[in-house]
């Protein structure tokens, strides 16, 4: 996560759990968008100039994987190097995401609404099936959504260890959170994700037990027109992705640069 410009960037992949070779996978796509991006959001034109620079950016992402797979002699069907990929941008007046695989990535407003942007690919009739990835031979095709920024957001990007469980009593949790931490987005995500892989359930096992790797973007009442400098940033608007270990990880995520 870190600032281009006056831009928000979050990339996040997350090897795929079950097969080897996740974690390098996770590292190659999240080093080349992070470059990419850097070098061509601060000319992207308007929002559907950044849509369409994040979904090039997934196929370029994907490019480089394969190229990768090839260097290392890596078949498609069964040699692992797999992953997924989410690359959001937090505009002044606009959040912008494009995925391929699962994860999530949300818009909290209030106590009480909670605004999903990504839909996982993932099947129906098997919800643990990732039916989209990036590897050797990428599966599928990037998805993308686009939803007005407004005073008081918060949004929160993750992988699937946090999105397949986010309802109700784990968006108050993040609420409280924030309150706890007054607004600053470091604090408050560490808060949030520590709190998470303490949960139990009924029988005393953990609840959170995959990769919880999460990004956090706020914004006061005051409405974000542009980044704010490091003098402001409390106040304005903050952001900071943090990686937070689990007791068992099937899966490894990897993420680029931070800011707050």
């Amino acid at each position: 996560m870190a600032w281009v410009g006056d831009t928000a960037l979050i990339v996040m992949a997350d090897g795929v759990g079950g097969q080897p070779l996740g974690g390098e996978a996770a590292e190659v796509v999240t080093n080349h968008a992070f470059r990419r991006l850097r070098r061509e959001l601060p000319t992207a034109v308007g929002v559907e100039g950044v849509r369409t620079l994040l979904l090039s950016t997934v196929w370029s992402a994907a490019g480089s994987l394969s190229a990768e797979a090839q260097a290392r002699g890596i078949r498609p069907s069964a040699d692992g190097l797999r992953t997924t990929l989410i690359l959001a941008v937090a505009l002044a007046d606009t959040y912008v995401v494009a995925w391929l695989g699962d994860g999530g990535a949300c818009v909290l407003r209030g106590k009480a609404k909670t605004e999903q942007l990504l839909e996982p690919h993932k099947s129906p009739d098997a919800p643990t099936l990732l039916e989209a990835s990036l590897g050797p031979e990428t599966d599928g095709t990037p998805n993308w959504a686009i939803k007005p920024r407004q005073p008081g957001d918060t949004f929160l990007v993750s992988t699937d260890g946090v999105a397949d469980r986010f309802d109700a009593a784990v968006a108050a949790k993040l609420h409280t959170a924030i309150a706890r931490s007054k607004g600053h987005a470091k604090w408050a995500l560490q808060d949030f994700l520590a709190d998470l892989t303490r949960q139990k359930n009924a029988v005393g096992r953990f609840t959170f037990t995959d990769n919880v790797t999460a990004a956090l973007v706020l914004t006061d009442g005051t409405p974000a027109t542009a980044a704010p400098g490091a003098e402001k940033r409390g106040s304005i608007g903050a952001a900071q992705t943090v990686v937070v270990k689990t007791r068992h990880r099937d899966r490894t995520a990897a993420r680029v640069g931070s800011s707050h």
